[in-house]
């Protein structure tokens, strides 16, 4: 009987910590239902403390006590142990505790393995018990919604792989499997020096393969430090007790952090007793060291730990260290190459030579707050080989940033792009312009990593000048879409692709170059390869001195996915610089080109062109065209026009082609005097017009010869059904006009 009221009491203890019903209307804690605070400080008070059904507190403190399995309370709200003489702790009659249960600064406590408890709604605190080595009384936990904290107890957690569920912190992984504990809702920490800290990893013997986990918070700790091999898992080292000697000791009992290391708050002037001497294959995190070196004319946070570290493999973090200083290239972090993870510098002075050598982040790359009071560092521009952001880049109130140089070489950022920088400071000169200038890379790299795609489409972008304003991108397509540009002179042709190898390539939409006034060279020209890697519409070039199209195609060049203009190129002959392409996603024109050269033999100039989207239109060339010129062709999708061509062509005799999809005009050239290479039309969806040609041999004849295809193969092409219903057929030759249907 005596049990079955126990029981009752129990359920009805948990009932009220749920908040549906005071236990009693002497409350004095409102975080559960129950009356009554006790503190017991001497083991008589234990003994004669009396039967009660719930207490709002019970503390139990003092070294003299020794045995509390007497207490009979069912349920209370928060029941402390602390600085007992308790070896072995007993609490049979407890069934419930609703706000907190804390075992704590027990120097006897060896285990704790009679607990009643079934219910606790609150937190558990296991803490500084150095003589703890069992738990093994929280089994008998049935539900439990709060956190646990197991740490300091230097005895506890060894950790070990087949033991039992009474072992160790095998309890707790016990409580965790049955759903009574949320693994989110553990700490472990400052226990066995073999003790795991992260909860899914009890039982396996070590964090990995025998390696753990440690904090250092103190020389003496460093000095006392006993790992259990020269490899750890995650180094934590904090507190203003840490030395540079600390880091010393640590560095003479590790040769390698597996994780991650982080330093916060340490009373650190140099990176040197321990960076480059042991081999940190994860995370560094260094933050809030405020002291510096005093042996200099200056006060600085020594770097030179880092100058043989080209990579880190995880996050480099650092954040609030007033007094850092990047020395120059060879030294601090001027030798890191690549950070798999994020880069973030917050709240430090910083230099431009920082990361001189810095060519990808993996993650997010963040320079925030930097170059504060404490230390008049600058960086008007950083000196980078940047190439790969792979999260976001963010800079931002950073008061002595004036320009983005160190950022021209960027090809990729793959998150957000947020560029905030004060600039306020002497010096900075208002911060980012938009135009870049001497000596400042402005928001126009920006505008030219959105064009260019560098940016992906989609991401948000904040970019403000130094009084707050946003930064007006003109000109900015819409994602997926890309910048067309048009270049009238010399000038702007070297604004847009400078000689200096600065450019950034960007795929852009269309590409027209107008240089009426002859004024710009081949090598001049040469560099629009350097600024464009490809045109997604149509490349025109008109009026211009360009002697050869290997200039844009060849050796490095860009490729264009829609059509080619040439217009007006008087010096234009070599078009070898296009004896690879295929296809042509738009149109074919040479307009008044009058030097160009097509006759160069198989395989070279525009004979291995097999289709054309658009229209072929060749206008106004004098030297020869011979079959060789399309000697691949298939299919053209709009017009096939060639007229006053008035060099040495006779036909287009070895031409392949099959379908013109819109008309087919030959007129006025002069040696144009017959029609081979049109044999295998299949197709023609316009009118036909042919028209003054051969004027200086005679004509086309009207009936075949041996050497020459006549008139008759329009007839014949006619008959064959190959031109459209309803298309104009306009033929004449020699002075005399003939009808398609009497050839």
């Amino acid at each position: 009987m005596k049990l079955f009221h126990r029981y009752l009491l129990s359920a009805a203890a948990l009932f009220c910590c749920a908040g549906l019903a005071a236990c009693s209307e002497d409350t004095t804690d409102p975080a559960n239902p129950y009356s009554g605070n006790y503190t017991l400080s001497t083991q008589a008070e234990v003994d004669a403390f009396p039967a009660r059904r719930t207490a709002n507190s019970i503390i139990v403190t003092g070294a003299g006590i020794t045995d509390i399995s007497s207490l009979d309370v069912a349920a209370v709200g928060t029941l402390v142990i602390r600085n007992t003489g308790i070896v072995s702790l007993a609490l049979p009659h407890t069934t419930s505790v609703a706000t907190m249960l804390e075992i704590s600064g027990n120097e006897s406590l060896t285990d704790v393995a009679d607990l009643g408890v079934k219910f606790v709604i609150g937190d558990i605190h296991i803490e500084d018990n150095p003589q703890l080595t069992d738990i093994s009384g929280m089994l008998g936990i049935k539900k439990m919604t709060g956190k646990l904290y197991v740490t300091g107890n230097s005895s506890l957690g060894e950790d070990k792989p087949d033991e039992p569920d009474s072992y160790g912190f095998n309890v707790i992984k016990y409580l965790i499997s049955n759903s009574v504990l949320d693994a989110e809702s553990v700490t472990l920490s400052n226990n066995h020096p073999l003790a795991v800290t992260d909860p899914s990893l009890i039982g396996q013997g070590g964090e990995s393969g025998g390696v753990y986990s440690y904090t250092i918070k103190s020389d003496a700790e460093a000095a006392a430090f006993s790992p259990g091999g020269k490899e750890v898992k995650n180094l934590t080292v904090t507190g203003p007790n840490v030395s540079d000697d600390g880091m010393a000791l640590l560095a003479s009992k590790i040769s390698v952090v597996q994780g991650t290391l982080t330093v916060d708050g340490a009373s650190l002037k140099t990176t040197e007793t321990f960076f480059g001497k042991v081999d940190c294959q994860g995370s560094i995190i260094l933050r809030n060291i405020t002291t510096y070196d005093e042996s200099g004319s200056n006060k600085f946070f020594n770097t030179n730990g880092f100058k043989n570290i080209t990579r880190i493999y995880g996050d480099l973090v650092l954040e609030n260290i007033p007094y850092l200083i990047h020395w120059g290239r060879g030294s601090g972090f001027a030798q890191i190459t690549e950070i798999d993870g994020d880069l973030t510098v917050r709240s430090c002075g910083m230099q431009q030579m920082a990361f001189a050598s810095l060519n990808k982040v993996g993650g997010d790359l963040t320079l925030a707050d930097n170059c504060i009071e404490l230390y008049t560092g600058f960086f008007w521009n950083l000196a980078t080989d940047l190439r790969h952001v792979g999260g976001s880049l963010t800079l931002t109130d950073n008061d002595h940033q004036n320009g983005l140089g160190g950022f021209e070489k960027v090809e990729y950022i793959g998150g957000e792009l947020t560029n905030t920088p004060k600039g306020t400071a002497p010096g900075a000169s208002g911060g980012i312009p938009y135009a870049s200038k001497a000596g400042q890379v402005g928001f126009d790299l920006v505008e030219s990593w959105i064009t260019g795609g560098i940016v992906q489409p989609g991401a948000t972008i904040d970019c403000r000048y130094a009084d707050g304003t946003p930064v007006e991108f003109s000109e900015i397509p819409q994602p997926g879409e890309y910048k067309s540009y048009t270049i009238t002179d010399r000038d702007e042709l070297l604004a847009f692709a400078p000689q200096d190898g600065s450019a950034v390539k960007e795929t852009v939409q269309d590409l027209t170059i107008v240089d009426t006034g002859n004024t710009m060279s081949d090598n001049d020209l040469s560099f629009v390869k350097t600024r464009v890697e490809k045109v997604m519409g149509t490349l025109t070039l008109e009026g211009s001195s360009l002697t050869s199209t290997e200039l844009f195609f060849l050796n490095g060049g860009f490729t264009v996915e829609g059509g080619i203009v040439f217009r007006n190129c008087a010096e234009l002959f070599n078009l070898n610089g296009m004896k690879d392409m295929t296809e042509i996603g738009g149109d074919l024109v040479f307009e008044n080109c009058p030097k160009i050269a097509t006759d160069w033999g198989a395989g070279n100039c525009l004979s291995q062109i097999v289709s054309v989207a658009g229209s072929v239109r060749l206008t106004g060339v004098t030297t020869p065209m011979r079959g060789v010129t399309f000697n691949s062709l298939k299919s053209v999708g709009g017009d096939f026009i060639v007229t006053g061509c008035n060099g040495n062509f006779w036909n287009f005799d070895v031409m392949k082609l099959e379908t013109i999809g819109g008309s087919l005009v030959l007129s006025d050239n002069a040696r144009f005097n017959g029609l081979g290479g049109f044999e295998a039309l299949k197709s023609v969806g316009g009118d036909l017009t042919v028209t003054g040609n051969g004027t200086s041999e005679g004509g086309i004849p009207v009936v075949s010869t041996s050497n020459k295809v006549g008139l008759d193969l329009l007839g014949k092409l006619y008959r064959d059904g190959v031109f459209a219903d309803g298309a104009v057929f306009t033929i004449e030759s020699g002075g005399v006009t003939y009808k398609i249907d009497e050839l």
